[in-house]
């Protein structure tokens, strides 16, 4: 937290000086802090590289002023995503809506829907909808309740390893319900589940549409081999923007069953 304060600051200053402010009492009135605090501030930026001996920012200094805005970017739109911040919606109306009706919003099948009862998220009809009909809602109220679903990740053998043929349907079945969607990440993976005629959801941009379909209330279960394996759990522990962090597990059945 403090090194991110400190990141910001530096960011403030030379936003100033980038705007020709090149006086330290000037600077410090603009960022709030004390004429000493920028002066310091100002010795280190210098040192950096960021600024040069005639207060002009150098191309160091711009660059690291667009990678903190590009991050702080990132930042609010994960917050926003988290806290639900919409000012209007797209939704599927459930029932006969007029226009300027207030309306309860609710989650059906990863799709946001509008009836006219009570909800911990409502808003405004921006026309008439028939059941069935797109329909826009504005002046939103509350958040829409929503329970995050989950990633499964099946560790599977690798091709070297045998791949799937090591796999059996009752290693299989536990891990299979219908209302969990399914993705394969690589041939191990796809032929295994073409194998005992599984249907898969997701063949690519697997993760990410894992991901996407956690944000709309659904779970999933993603077969990778080995070889991929890595490759799937950094894409899970990377952030996506516009997307807040789901949850995920780990089944390993590369080391099942082997070949003699």
């Amino acid at each position: 937290m403090i090194k991110r304060k400190s990141e910001m600051t530096k960011m403030s200053i030379l936003i100033e000086i980038m705007h020709g402010k090149k006086k330290i009492k000037d600077i410090a009135r603009s960022v709030n802090i004390t004429i000493q605090g920028v002066s310091e501030y100002v010795k280190l930026l210098k040192k950096e590289g960021y600024i040069d001996r005639n207060m002009n920012i150098t191309q160091s200094g711009t660059e690291f002023v667009y990678k903190k805005i590009e991050e702080l970017r990132n930042f609010v739109t994960s917050v926003m995503s988290d806290m639900k911040i919409i000012s209007s919606t797209e939704a599927i109306a459930g029932e006969p809506i007029k226009k300027g009706e207030r309306v309860g919003i609710f989650m059906e099948n990863g799709y946001i829907y509008a009836y006219k009862k009570q909800s911990k998220s409502s808003g405004v009809a921006s026309y008439d909808a028939y059941p069935g009909e797109d329909l826009n809602i504005e002046n939103l109220e509350g958040i829409i309740d929503l329970t995050m679903g989950r990633i499964t990740l099946v560790r599977l053998p690798s091709s070297r390893e045998g791949g799937s043929r090591l796999i059996n349907e009752n290693d299989i079945k536990p891990l299979i319900d219908a209302n969990i969607k399914k993705g394969a990440i690589g041939p191990v993976a796809l032929v295994t589940l073409k194998k005992f005629g599984i249907s898969i959801d997701f063949e690519y941009g697997v993760i990410r549409a894992a991901q996407e379909a956690a944000h709309r209330g659904f779970s999933s279960t993603i077969f990778v081999s080995s070889d991929l394996f890595k490759y799937a759990v950094e894409e899970l522990e990377r952030e996506s923007p516009g997307l807040s962090k789901v949850t995920y597990r780990i089944v390993d059945l590369s080391n099942v069953h082997r070949i003699n």
